[in-house]
């Protein structure tokens, strides 16, 4: 099963290998991009590899320049300042449409600075929806062993204690409390699960928001609720939801259009057919905690 799984993702990568114009890859240091170079090196030792810093915290070049050192890569860092907000009015006319992923404003300032070395760059997308990397889908077996308690002894006990706690942390542990404090509140491991997803309205929210005459044309459940009510159980509900809803409405969509606004062709070779049908047909195991992938 290795042994296959390495020749689906080294025939991916080749075959997005073919151009004939400068070719290179987006490099975050992370697990998805990681290994996309380390595949292209089995065929080629002329790698470009681009990674965008922040000067913050979250600044994740270091991982990148100890991937693009191991592979001899020709690297290139592009580090955002802190004006960037001023091309958000170009971001939002090439993006078309109303999208609330703020990570639109580096993609599209990656991909100009990008497009002025390769007209082709290798991306990680889709690496999360096929070989298992979301924490919310990761959570279900907490949250099946959480059930097994009271909803008594999680209402009056559990979710107040995480509620407290949660005001002496600062960001991302605060939320993370928060959030917990609510989830083990819930009566059902369904109404709990959605909690993670964190949708910014409800559909009491939009009985509020929108008009009657509105209401009546379209269905005021979240995108998650409608593949998690049509779908055997919370695991297959989300595959189909992150297939079928965040990565083709958010993911795909964002770095196309980021990359087109400069002449940038993106490939996305975890998006490969015949590696997404190889491991749609694995059991949960494999896929929990990218299990088989790491």
């Amino acid at each position: 099963i290795y042994k296959k799984v390495d020749e689906l993702i080294e025939n991916a990568v080749k075959k997005r290998l073919m151009s004939d114009v400068p070719l290179g890859v987006f490099l975050s240091g992370g697990l998805d991009s990681s290994t996309i170079v380390a595949y292209m090196s089995r065929f080629t030792d002329k790698i470009k590899t681009f990674s965008v810093g922040f000067h913050h915290k979250t600044d994740e070049t270091e991982y990148a320049k100890i991937i693009a050192n191991k592979f001899n890569t020709e690297h290139h860092e592009i580090f955002l300042k802190k004006d960037i907000l001023k091309v958000l009015p170009n971001v939002v006319w090439h993006m078309d449409e109303p999208m609330a992923d703020p990570a639109n404003i580096p993609t599209y300032l990656l991909s100009q600075e990008v497009s002025k070395k390769v007209k082709v760059a290798l991306s990680g997308e889709g690496g999360d929806e096929v070989f298992g990397g979301y924490g919310t889908f990761n959570s279900i077996p907490y949250l099946e062993r959480m059930q097994k308690f009271p909803h008594k002894l999680r209402n009056k006990i559990m979710s107040p204690i995480l509620s407290k706690s949660s005001r002496l942390f600062n960001y991302p542990k605060k939320q993370i409390l928060f959030l917990l404090s609510e989830i083990v509140s819930s009566k059902n491991l369904k109404e709990g699960y959605e909690k993670i997803f964190y949708f910014p309205f409800d559909e009491q929210d939009k009985k509020h928001l929108l008009s009657k005459n509105y209401q009546k044309n379209i269905s005021l459940q979240s995108p998650l609720q409608k593949f998690l009510n049509t779908s055997k159980d919370l695991r297959e509900g989300t595959m189909s939801y992150y297939f079928k809803e965040w990565l083709p409405n958010d993911l795909l969509m964002k770095a196309d259009k980021m990359s087109m606004a400069h002449g940038l062709e993106v490939r996305t070779p975890f998006l490969d057919n015949d590696l997404i049908n190889y491991y749609l047909n694995l059991s949960y195991k494999y896929k929990y905690k990218r299990a088989l992938f790491r």
